[in-house]
């Protein structure tokens, strides 16, 4: 038995698939990996697509995609897999003949985000779902849309998920430390709009952790010409420290994000980061997914007020009203909700690929 993972992504960062590599190195199966290497580096897969993505030019990410397309399709007429792993909706669409002709109730459809595609191409969007041997998908949200039962796999490594499962000590002090870790891309300008309405608050601190770019340097810029002095940025980090980081220099994690349809309903991986390191967060009651789990669990911070003008008091008010032993009694049930959905992922591979020999 041999299995193909169709991967739009370097896997470095889509930690989602080891959850199948992990399963499938188990159980001994056999499987190749067709990755897009979108950032030059070295990856041991079988096959790589190299090709530099460019997020800011559409035109650019098209000629991207159609590119990895070919080159999967390529592989697939000369491999012959018995099952297939495709991972989001971009490839799945341009590949959808072949998966639904050569591979249908054999290959499983893993969705991590949402795309306007499925609503351009929404008949071979709803043929993909009828002929997927299973849904996996990244956030509970998804099933409205998918029209099916999925299966959920969470963005978040296990083993460090179970090394950090009683790390349950964190402080919260004034001045309050908002930390944000990642890329400033798609969130700079919602960062900018919170310094620019509360970043001379005596009560907060402002942590930025992330790699050098034009976004980055605009934070910077603005306030460096305001003279903000509880405004901190760093450069970039290594994955496995920032459980580290946030433990040692954040009091909350930001998970704020503008108001989208995509964010609506998405799980962003620095939610994961904030569970397993024991950080409550702090979320606009507009990104409905997270602020589900952080009611049900209370995992944070829910602000309703997206302008910033009552940011401050609301945040400051939930601290003060915060009952740290429900957090850290949430924060165990979550864990315990997490591996109960990795289970069921594992039972469903499990009967996959007894189905498919």
């Amino acid at each position: 038995m041999k299995i193909g993972l169709i991967i739009p992504a370097n896997i470095k960062y889509a930690p989602y698939v080891q959850y199948y590599l992990q399963y499938f190195d188990q159980n001994g199966i056999t499987y190749e990996v067709i990755s897009w290497n979108k950032f030059g580096i070295n990856e041991d897969v079988a096959y790589s697509y190299f090709f530099k993505v460019n997020d800011k030019n559409l035109i650019y990410r098209i000629i991207g995609y159609i590119g990895y397309a070919a080159f999967v399709h390529k592989i697939l007429k000369f491999r012959k897999y018995d099952g297939i792993i495709i991972f989001t909706i971009a490839p799945a669409i341009l590949m959808h003949k072949i998966l639904v002709t050569k591979y249908s109730r054999k290959f499983i459809f893993d969705i991590r985000d949402d795309s306007k595609l499925r609503h351009i191409f929404s008949s071979v969007f709803k043929e993909l779902i009828a002929n997927a041997y299973v849904i996996v998908s990244s956030s509970p949200e998804y099933k409205k849309w998918i029209g099916r039962d999925v299966i959920i796999c969470h963005n978040v490594d296990m083993k460090s998920l179970h090394d950090n499962e009683y790390m349950d000590y964190f402080r919260i002090t004034k001045p309050y430390r908002i930390m944000f870790a990642g890329s400033f891309l798609l969130e700079w300008d919602t960062n900018l709009k919170m310094l620019r309405k509360i970043g001379n608050s005596k009560n907060i601190k402002f942590i930025f952790y992330g790699p050098e770019s034009n976004e980055k340097k605009r934070l910077e810029k603005f306030v460096e010409k305001n003279m903000l002095t509880n405004t901190s940025f760093f450069g970039t980090y290594n994955k496995k420290d920032i459980y580290k980081f946030y433990r040692e220099k954040a009091d909350v994690v930001n998970i704020i994000r503008k108001r989208t349809i995509v964010n609506q309903n998405a799980l962003p991986n620095k939610f994961y980061d904030a569970v397993v390191a024991g950080k409550p967060i702090v979320v606009f009651s507009h990104n409905t997914v997270i602020v589900n789990y952080v009611r049900e669990f209370n995992l944070g911070f829910i602000i309703t007020d997206d302008n910033f003008k009552t940011f401050e008091f609301q945040l400051i008010m939930n601290i003060n009203n915060f009952d740290c032993s429900k957090y850290i009694s949430g924060r165990h049930a979550f864990i315990k909700y997490i591996e109960n959905d990795y289970r069921k992922f594992c039972d469903i591979l499990s009967k996959w690929l007894n189905d498919i020999l």
